[in-house]
């Protein structure tokens, strides 16, 4: 989302735990918009970020991607959920 920035600890924080948790990953700045570029405006500014899956036709009824990059993903979200606790998010929101 070109209308988001993300916080610095919160790439170290999401690239610390996708390399220690052996998820494959690639960066990618797409022209459309998510609701993370409007997220992270709010309240003084909340952390967030866009994780997605590559795919095809997805404004159509029948999506493709591939299943292998969908299993990554939700591998991804399930080690960021485990590992953000209290001190984590005050530790993300310190810039």
């Amino acid at each position: 989302d070109p209308g988001h920035i993300m916080l610095k600890n919160m790439k170290d924080f999401l690239l610390t735990t996708a390399e220690e948790a052996g998820v494959k990953f690639q960066y990618y700045c797409g022209k459309g918009g998510t609701d993370a570029g409007a997220a992270h405006l709010k309240n003084h500014g909340v952390p967030s970020t866009t994780i997605g899956v590559c795919a095809r036709y997805i404004h159509s009824h029948q999506t493709l991607y591939s299943m292998d990059d969908f299993l990554e993903a939700q591998a991804f979200l399930q080690t960021i959920v485990k590992k953000l606790d209290r001190s984590t998010v005050d530790l993300i929101k310190n810039y």
